[in-house]
């Protein structure tokens, strides 16, 4: 779960500040990937789990680095980032990119 996980659940508006702040601050992989650790941090605050965001900063810099600042464009790829799972590989590699995530995911979304 990232920033745009809570904004989406958040159904009182209360994170959009958060989402829009980080945004602003960060838009883009590689400015993610650069951030001093005290800023994204501050950015976070109030987000809780700081793993969660330690992470988002580790997939930004194996973009980085392994993918020339290209979100990755298929599952197995996807799934090397640091922080996503087999779930998130498949949602992610299925609305982005409109193709099959792994088994598991296409059963738990059918079922």
């Amino acid at each position: 779960m990232d920033i745009r996980d809570y904004a989406a659940a958040d159904k009182g508006g209360s994170c959009k500040g958060y989402y829009d702040r980080f945004l602003k601050a960060l838009p883009t992989v590689k400015d993610l990937a650069e951030a001093e650790e005290d800023k994204l941090l501050k950015l976070w605050e109030g987000l809780g789990y700081y793993n969660r965001v330690r992470n988002m900063q580790k997939a930004a810099q194996q973009i980085m680095v392994d993918h020339a600042g290209r979100f990755p464009d298929t599952y197995e790829e996807i799934l090397q980032l640091k922080g996503i799972g087999n779930y998130t590989a498949g949602a992610i590699s299925a609305f982005a990119y409109g193709i099959p995530g792994n088994r598991q995911w296409m059963a738990m979304c059918s079922g």
